[in-house]
């Protein structure tokens, strides 16, 4: 199996389009999303129907459980706040019930967790190499992957490598913790889409990042009239 791994969407189409493009030039069979689907972004029902189309696995990520009214919104910055109460306006009845139907940990075939921030806490950030250590020491899956952070990396249990990595040799030796980085809304200073490719035949993984129409979803977020700090980091990457 080929599958495409996203997360953090965040009502981002245009890098939503650009990653299915290039996932079905290579091949992938399938797909899983980490949650975070809307937010931020003016395009969340559009990028949860894409979603949809595909019959992906999809977990819930810490926005679509504050925008349901699952969890609090405390923690988010007054932006992040805006762009739900709009998300709110965009969205159906029938995709916010979906959107209340998804779980917040899927596993894959018995060897693959899908999760948003960790297994344990979907509101956990696994930004520091000793987080991502304790996360493998528990691990039973032979590959985790978590979102949330919007930071490319994978950690081998030994190593931590940041950023895309082609063809990555994955040993069925090891456990592995991964964060394909995100689709809508980079922040490790890169404002360029990310995603994750990983072959569970061949054991391979490709950590992706890709161009797009960058500036067409500046003007989306211009004539919805969210924020001009949302859209002015996407340029930036942080």
């Amino acid at each position: 199996m080929r599958l495409g791994v996203l997360a953090d969407i965040h009502g981002n189409l245009p890098a939503l389009e650009a990653v299915l493009a290039d996932a079905g030039q290579r091949g992938v069979d399938g797909y899983a999303c980490l949650g975070d689907i809307v937010g931020y972004g003016p395009y969340p029902a559009e990028c949860l129907e894409r979603l949809r189309s595909l019959d992906c696995h999809i977990v819930q990520g810490n926005h679509e459980a504050a925008l349901l009214g699952l969890a609090s919104a405390g923690r988010f910055n007054d932006y992040a706040r805006i762009a739900l109460k709009m998300t709110r306006k965009w969205l159906g009845e029938e995709e916010l019930e979906y959107l209340r139907s998804l779980e917040p940990r899927l596993e894959i075939g018995g060897e693959i967790l899908l999760c948003h921030g960790s297994p344990d806490d979907r509101d956990e950030y696994l930004i520091f190499e000793h987080q991502m250590e304790r996360v493998l020491e528990k691990a039973s899956y032979w590959l985790t992957f978590c979102g949330h952070s919007h930071l490319q990396f994978l950690h081998d249990g030994e190593t931590l490598h940041r950023g895309p990595q082609e063809g990555f040799e994955l040993s069925d030796e090891r456990r592995y913790l991964i964060n394909p980085g995100s689709v809508g809304q980079p922040r490790d200073g890169d404002p360029r889409t990310a995603y994750c490719v990983v072959d569970t035949t061949a054991r391979r993984l490709d950590q992706i990042r890709l161009d797009y129409d960058l500036e067409k979803t500046v003007r989306a977020y211009q004539d919805a009239e969210l924020p001009e700090y949302s859209w002015r980091r996407l340029r930036e990457g942080r």
